[in-house]
């Protein structure tokens, strides 16, 4: 389940705030962050909770305050935390991870999260994120944690770590400016998932990857039925050692994407590659001269189509059901030869790709200013919390 949930309704903006000098650190105290917040353990078993909703890391996005995504308490076993509307739900396990996020709900998390609880008449519960989010906080969280394959952090450890914190009125004009930062960052995201969406609705309809949807509609375009070897041939790529990897600006291409360079080129660009085995479902695109290793799939043949149009018929597949194998999958191109679809002439794989090209830069753009908001609100935080 997904959700967009709004940010704190109590940090209301008040021309008084403005006033506060931000900066100035006068009346900062450094305290041990038990003094100000608390680890709620309280524990409860899924099976008291099967209706409640349920809130593992794997729903936690890295540096992202807000949860989208959650379960039911049905879902899962074993004993989890209860947690209530305006904690902090923090991934003690990983913290490297920077899993961390405000509820906005009642509900139950996973042990390997910590419930955390801002006192209130110490530090405001606004600005208790913001905090913990920080650089600061966060390289001292995976400092503490012990464990080798899964590090974690105790309570009793970080409840001892100081750290700086402002008078109350400093705390609010702070959390102020972060949490519309924040709700603006929220936007750029919220913006980008409609773009993913949107070409995905856009993807399926001009590739008409369904060709048992299409009747009458098809005599309307000048189009052929046929099977992707028809449209593109795939070939296997071809073995490099590693030692020879390293010389040249030749890009190499493996199933991860580029993993090397070397001296000569196998082909001239363009080309289109995915993963064979390992990792499946990833096409790439290179208009430069390149070299395919053999644990990849390239378009050896494009029998006079738009490469960019291959390259997005490629991108629209379903690779699951096309590799085999269950310990390590592989994409054979003979299982993906005799995929039926329908294919268009030039001029209209040219118009598709320009459609599909032009939602491809706008997420980009949107990725782009998602980064950079993202910087800049972290830029702002550890200024404001620097000693």
């Amino acid at each position: 389940m997904t959700a967009t949930l709004p940010i704190f309704t109590n940090c209301k903006p008040n021309s008084e705030w403005a006033k506060l000098p931000v900066l100035d650190r006068k009346g900062w105290k450094r305290m041990p962050f038990g003094v100000f917040a608390d680890s709620i353990n309280e524990r409860v078993e899924p099976s008291e909770a099967a209706e409640d909703i349920y809130v593992g890391l794997e729903h936690l996005a890295p540096q992202n305050l807000h949860i989208r995504r959650w379960g039911k308490g049905s879902d899962v076993i074993g004993t989890k935390l209860r947690f209530r509307k305006g904690d902090i739900i923090f991934g003690r396990r990983r913290a490297y991870q920077r899993k961390l996020a405000v509820t906005e709900f009642d509900g139950i998390c996973s042990a390997h999260a910590m419930v955390v609880r801002a006192k209130s008449n110490m530090v405001l519960p606004e600005f208790l994120p913001f905090l913990m989010m920080s650089d600061r906080f966060m390289n001292r969280a995976v400092e503490i944690s012990v464990g080798s394959l899964s590090p974690t952090i105790n309570w009793k450890t970080l409840r001892l770590e100081e750290f700086d914190l402002p008078p109350l009125d400093q705390q609010r004009r702070l959390a102020e400016i972060l949490w519309v930062m924040d709700e603006t960052l929220e936007r750029w995201r919220d913006s980008a998932c409609c773009y993913d969406s949107y070409y995905q609705i856009v993807s399926d309809t001009l590739l008409r990857k369904d060709s048992s949807q299409h009747t009458t509609q098809i005599d309307n375009y000048s189009w052929q039925k046929c099977i992707f070897g028809d449209a593109a041939t795939l070939q296997r790529g071809h073995d490099l050692p590693v030692s020879a990897r390293i010389d040249g600006d030749i890009p190499i291409w493996g199933s991860n994407g580029i993993c090397g360079f070397h001296s000569e080129a196998m082909y001239d660009g363009p080309g289109v590659i995915t993963g064979r085995s390992g990792t499946i479902g990833e096409v790439y695109y290179t208009s430069e001269p390149y070299w395919p290793l053999n644990t990849t799939l390239f378009v050896k043949d494009f029998h006079g189509n738009n490469p960019r149009y291959i390259y997005y018929l490629l991108n629209s597949l379903d690779f699951k059901k096309y590799s085999a194998g269950s310990a390590v999958p592989t994409l054979n191109r003979n299982d993906v030869h005799p995929t039926p679809l329908w294919l268009p002439d030039l001029s209209d794989q040219l118009m598709i790709v320009e459609a599909l090209d032009e939602l491809v830069r706008n997420s980009g753009n949107l990725r782009r200013h998602i980064e950079k908001s993202k910087d800049m609100m972290n830029m702002l935080l550890e200024r404001f919390l620097e000693r």
